[in-house]
């Protein structure tokens, strides 16, 4: 696929009622759609112009047709209408960009819009009513909704179970520190996650892959 040269990484989604692939060049992103028959392929749908590489792409659908990209770079959130081609940076009022750190991960829970910063402290929710603070007790890593009620937050080690409307820690799970070296996540579906975990066993690194399933 030409459209893809150069491209550093790529998030996919299907919606209600279309598939979209975005691909991270260095100073946009190209958002893509799959063309059924009689095409069969990805076709270029729109371009996304930003002032430096994505170091995140995540594809929400708020509802029916009301389809956003939301691409992190440096130290904030842009949001994307696919509809009407119109990008908007995000302000988080009385919070310094440096204080939240880079961008990570935003998640869609009903009418809200979680996005998650490295630094410890806070995740953002964007709702139609409010905007509030949460805060991790280490820096973010990575994040993914669990369930339909739960967000994951992951760091080296550690991954948090947060409930977002009430900022409670459901649940911790944690790896022995001193042969994990770091988690990356894989996939969150449904209740279950899928972790890459790297290891030190006897003096050799080692990967292995995790399934943590959220009992409820």
């Amino acid at each position: 696929m030409k459209d893809s040269k150069g491209c550093h990484f790529f998030a996919i989604s299907e919606t209600s009622n279309a598939t979209y692939l975005c691909l991270a060049m260095t100073s946009s992103v190209v958002v893509m759609k799959w063309a059924p028959n009689p095409f069969n392929k990805f076709m270029r749908e729109m371009d996304i112009p930003i002032d430096g590489p994505p170091r995140c792409i995540d594809i929400l659908e708020t509802m029916p047709d009301d389809v956003r990209i939301v691409v992190g770079i440096r130290s904030s959130f842009h949001f994307a209408d696919i509809q009407t081609a119109r990008v908007e940076r995000v302000q988080i009022p009385g919070t310094s960009e440096t204080l939240l750190g880079p961008p990570v991960k935003s998640v869609l829970f009903d009418d809200s819009v979680l996005l998650c910063y490295e630094s410890e402290k806070p995740f953002v929710v964007l709702g139609s009513h409010e905007m509030r603070y949460m805060h991790w007790r280490t820096p973010l890593k990575f994040a993914g909704k669990l369930g339909q009620n739960f967000l994951a937050a992951g760091a080296n080690s550690v991954i948090d179970i947060v409930h977002p409307d009430s900022a409670a820690l459901v649940h911790v799970f944690e790896t022995k520190r001193e042969k994990t070296k770091g988690l990356q996540l894989l996939s969150c579906r449904a209740n279950r996650l899928f972790l890459l975990a790297e290891e030190v066993k006897n003096g050799v690194e080692l990967f292995s892959i995790i399934s943590v399933v959220l009992s409820t």
